[in-house]
């Protein structure tokens, strides 16, 4: 499922009036200008706004201006580009327009069929986009780096630095995606973490439910105890009274009219006495019970105030407390990093050298890094310079690795301080949280207080309000005393009076047995819902510790999740990937053009973030510094189009397409020889397009593509055999 182009044509595109290329009619060419009939500047003649953007305009709608109404030909109202290429055995066609009128852009995707071209039609044009690149089956990013040879970028991967060349590997796969995956990753494990957090609170704040429980049902089984004993006696105490009235109406019928009426004032009053004491003794009771009440929530508030200070002065401790910002932090752990990272560098540069200077001089009579003669007494001289040197390198090393042990030191002490910050802000909230629940505290503890103190001052004013009432019936006690004695029952009567008072002493008795079960009923109605309640929460608590395991698990995963998606992990291991495959396809090129090259990257162990390339003459390995021009060009045209063929591998594309734009500008002689002798090589396999201002390399190609420009009436260009 090859991709080949076959035809472009840009119309009033940036600088082009009206340019069209048959790529039918050659496999590699040149690409040449002029500029106002003058040979000699071909500058701004157009050639890299139509081999480069006029495609990269129509297949991806990428353009060299900021402004989309630019790529318009000044003065023009619209543009049009056409681009034709084979796609597996068939032939497409992708238009691109653009309206400055009506500021509107459109995509078109056509097929051949049946002799006509057939509009492969979406809804919209962005539709259409997608069904481009769909077919073609790659991006811009990765078309860019595998098609578009550009000079500056060209030598990147041999020349750039370790981050420039890891971005290289990273673009066309779109590795970048997986940063973004991190921070949503970090967002779902701050959730779940938060989450996990919280149902650790709630489960703490459960406590030992079981046990309360247990507690609850042995209290259960007291209380049934005491209201089963409480019902025998009130059953006993309600036979004793029925006795003591058939006792009492027998009595009575022994006596006149009168001496009962006397009696029934006498006990009636007697009776009256009995309530008025136990009437006294309640309230007495209630107010010593409401003081008892105030004294212990007065005691309870000035804890809970005690405690509030406790808090403050802690909370006030926490603030007072010099903490730095995390950002702050993070920053000095960045900077700390690439210290760290630099210093690797600067350490494995020290140890290439001190191998270098501490390995003795070669036995033959010529040096293989300076290519000098040695002689006995440029040896001697040598040595003594090289083990010198050896030595100052390898103080050096000790020193760098000692301030890497540093460093290291101190990134572990910042990480440390990250985790007691985090913790610091944990402490004050929850200080904070506990001074607002104690101020709620105090505040119900001063409200019960005074409730406690009014229901005392209302007890013991009863009191005395009963206790004058009491005066009163005794006066009519002894009065009604002197008026039986009158009669001569005063024995019945006494009789009467002490039946009815057992009586009445009987039914206190049944009415304490009444309210003893009538407490113990409601304290048992508490005391099961609370052991329903606790009940419930020993299933909460189970809950909770399943959700927990869940929710434990989950952080685990998601912190796997981070640091999969971290630099550290899938990226790092797909740029390890394409490396693998990368060297395999370079060296397959340079076993093609000159078996006597070859090279292998190298990535540290130490340092993932390094990346080096190690270079092979004849299985001897060079520096890049030290290869030839020709010798760098085939080892840089080996690397740009090894990573062609391994990101079109991976995305399972095939374009058979390459741009060469001024990238032999630099070149010596010898590399412009390899430039050619490359191009040779290869313009069987694809469409080869050089953009160039080499006059030198004229002669060398069949066919160029001429882009003339001719001022304000725009470029134009052609395929021609004579220029």
């Amino acid at each position: 499922m090859s991709f080949i182009p076959k035809r472009l044509y840009a119309k009033d595109f940036l600088n082009h009036r009206e340019s069209e290329i048959d790529f039918t009619l050659f496999n590699s060419c040149l690409v040449v200008g002029r500029n106002c009939r003058n040979d000699r500047e071909s500058n701004g003649s157009g050639k890299s706004n139509l081999i480069s953007w006029a495609i990269n305009y129509v297949l991806f709608n990428k353009y060299p201006t900021k402004k989309i109404e630019r790529v318009v030909r000044e003065g023009q109202e619209q543009c049009l580009v056409e681009f034709e290429f084979f796609f597996n055995d068939e032939i497409w066609k992708a238009t691109r327009k653009r309206s400055n009128k009506s500021n509107s852009s459109e995509f078109r995707l056509y097929k051949w069929i049946d002799g006509k071209w057939d509009n492969q039609e979406r809804r919209t044009s962005s539709s259409s986009d997608a069904a481009l690149q769909e077919l073609i089956k790659i991006n811009y990013e990765a078309f860019k780096n595998s098609v578009m040879f550009v000079q500056g970028a060209f030598s990147e991967l041999a020349e750039g630095t370790d981050a420039e060349k890891r971005k290289i590997l990273k673009e066309p796969l779109r590795l970048a995606v997986y940063s973004k995956l991190e921070k949503l990753a970090k967002n779902k494990y701050s959730v779940v973490e938060k989450e996990f957090d919280k149902v650790k609170t709630l489960i703490i704040s459960l406590g030992d439910p079981a046990a309360d429980v247990v507690l609850l049902a042995e209290e259960l089984k007291k209380i049934d105890a005491i209201l089963e004993q409480a019902a025998k006696d009130r059953k006993s105490i309600k036979a004793e009274i029925a006795q003591c009235y058939e006792s009492v109406s027998a009595l009575e019928k022994m006596l006149s009219s009168d001496a009962a009426q006397i009696t029934d004032k006498l006990i009636e009053q007697e009776n009256k006495k009995r309530e008025l004491n136990s009437l006294i003794n309640k309230y007495t009771e209630k107010a010593v019970g409401a003081e008892e009440d105030l004294a212990t929530a007065e005691n309870s508030k000035n804890a809970a105030l005690q405690s509030l200070l406790d808090l403050k002065t802690n909370l006030d401790s926490l603030e007072s407390q010099e903490v730095r910002s995390e950002e702050k932090v993070n920053t000095l752990i960045v900077n700390l990093e690439a210290k760290e990272t630099k210093g690797h560098k600067y350490i494995a540069s020290l140890e290439v050298d001190y191998d270098k200077f501490s390995k003795p001089l070669p036995e033959g009579s010529e040096c293989d890094v300076c290519f000098n003669e040695l002689t006995d007494e440029y040896r001697a001289k040598i040595s003594v310079d090289n083990k010198l040197k050896a030595v100052t390198i390898n103080d050096n090393l000790v020193e760098s690795r000692q301030k890497m042990q540093v460093i290291a030191e101190t990134k572990r002490k910042l990480y440390q301080e990250l985790k007691d910050i985090a913790q610091h802000h944990r402490d004050v909230e929850r200080v904070s949280s506990a001074i607002t629940n104690k101020v709620e505290e105090i505040g119900r503890l001063d409200n019960l207080a005074g409730k406690f103190k009014q229901l005392a001052q209302e007890n013991q004013a009863a009191a005395e309000d009963t206790k004058t009432q009491l005066v009163e019936v005794e006066k009519k006690i002894q009065l009604l005393r002197g008026q039986a004695e009158n009669f001569d029952v005063t024995e019945i009567n006494d009789q009467i009076i002490t039946l009815k008072n057992d009586i009445r002493d009987k039914e206190i008795k049944e009415n304490n047995l009444i309210q003893i079960i009538s407490d113990n009923s409601s304290l048992k109605g508490v005391t099961e819902e609370r052991k329903r309640k606790r009940e419930t929460d020993q299933q909460q608590l189970e809950a909770l510790g399943e959700q927990r395991i869940q929710l434990e698990r989950k952080v685990r995963i998601h912190a796997w999740v981070v640091k999969a998606f971290s630099a550290s992990g899938i990226p790092t291991l797909i740029i390890h990937t394409i490396l693998d495959d990368l060297q395999v396809e370079a060296n397959k090129i340079l076993q093609d053009l000159r078996p006597d090259l070859s090279l292998q990257f190298k990535v540290e162990k130490e340092d993932k973030d390094a990346l080096d390339i190690t270079y092979f003459i004849n299985g001897r390995d060079r520096e890049y510094s030290q290869l030839s021009g020709g010798q760098k060009m085939y080892m840089t045209f080996a690397l740009k189009l090894g990573l062609s063929l391994v990101i079109q591998k991976r995305l399972g594309a095939d374009i058979r397409f390459l741009a060469l734009d001024e990238v032999d500008q630099p070149l010596d002689d010898a590399g412009q020889d390899a430039y050619v002798d490359i191009i040779r090589k290869y313009h069987d396999k694809y469409k080869i397009c050089v953009v160039t201002h080499n006059n030198r390399l004229k002669d060398k190609f069949s066919h160029a593509i001429f882009v003339e420009d001719d001022g304000p009436n725009g470029s134009t260009a052609k395929v021609v055999t004579q220029w």
